[in-house]
This record gives C-alpha cells, sequence and structure tokens, in this order.
C-alpha cells in the first residue's frame, strides 16, 4: 500500500462508463477523462480538506504518476487540487 506524507493525496483515476442518461462512454474517449477526475485512496495526516473515499477534479498535466501493483495512481499536494465532487452529483 502506497501511504502519502504531509499534504499528499493518493487517487485512482475515475473513469465513467455511462453517463447520467445511461449513454455508454467508448474507451477512447475515456482517456481524456482520466486525468480530470480521480477518486482520493489515501490522505497524508496534514492534509485540511481532502478526505479518502472523494472524487475529486485535478489540472491535467499535474501530479506524480506511479505504476503500483498493475494499477496507475497519481500522487500530488492537496493545494492541487481544484474541487471535490459532492456524492451524488458525479454518477
Amino acid at each position: 500500500m502506497i501511504r502519502p506524507f504531509g499534504a499528499n493525496v493518493l487517487m485512482l483515476p475515475y473513469v465513467q462508463k455511462k453517463t447520467g442518461n445511461g449513454i455508454i462512454i467508448p474507451e477512447t474517449a475515456r482517456e481524456t477523462q482520466v486525468k480530470k477526475i480521480c477518486r482520493v485512496i489515501s490522505v497524508g495526516s496534514e492534509t485540511k480538506y481532502v478526505k479518502k473515499g472523494m472524487l475529486v477534479i485535478i489540472p491535467r498535466q499535474t501530479g506524480q504518476w506511479v505504476d503500483y501493483n498493475n494499477e496507475k495512481y497519481v500522487l500530488m499536494g492537496e493545494d492541487k487540487v481544484l474541487a471535490v465532487i459532492e456524492e451524488g452529483d458525479s454518477e
């Protein structure tokens, strides 16, 4: 398991497979989504606002991408997170 230090946040890209209306999103279109919305997996002890399990919006070319156990994680500082998606609005 990867455990971030300080105010760092570990996330997995969140990829919607269907829209709210039930339209299936093709695999090629999902690739562009990957770098915008992530699910928070773990947070460092100094994070103030971002919590485990939240969906967050991050800038495209930011953070450190880490391959671990066949998953691609994003590790970045909490201050780089642009917004939190309220539950119920995301799916």
